[in-house]
């Protein structure tokens, strides 16, 4: 996997496959996480919205029904919760349905998120 690279997700059947630039999709993209239906083991996505690459070629991912963003590391089968949190609680510094992430210059997660 390299920065050149895009990313697309796909919520409806939970997966982020790799896409390569260009204007038209590449139909045999290749899977990098999930795919193993919904759910939320550390195998399966359950919404998958947002996705960013850092310089080391580190897949972070949102999982939006799971309240988390997951990190994949170049090779690897299974993710990594990076962050996670809790729809419905009063404290507003909790990861609720993650739609879009981001890291500034200092290396801290910057999250769209949708409090509960």
């Amino acid at each position: 996997m390299s920065l050149r690279e895009q990313y697309a997700s796909n919520c409806i059947e939970h997966f982020l496959a790799t896409q390569y630039t260009g204007i038209t999709w590449k139909p045999n993209g290749k899977r990098v996480a999930g795919g193993n239906g919904p759910g939320s083991n550390l195998n399966q996505l359950n919404s998958s919205y947002g996705a960013f690459v850092d310089l080391n070629d580190v897949l972070f991912f949102t999982d939006y029904f799971n309240n988390r963003v997951a990190k994949c590391d170049q090779g690897a089968s299974r993710g990594l919760i990076y962050a996670e949190g809790q729809c419905g609680t009063s404290n507003q510094d909790k990861l609720c349905n993650p739609t879009a992430i981001t890291f500034n210059k200092e290396g801290t997660l910057l999250a769209t998120v949708q409090y509960g």
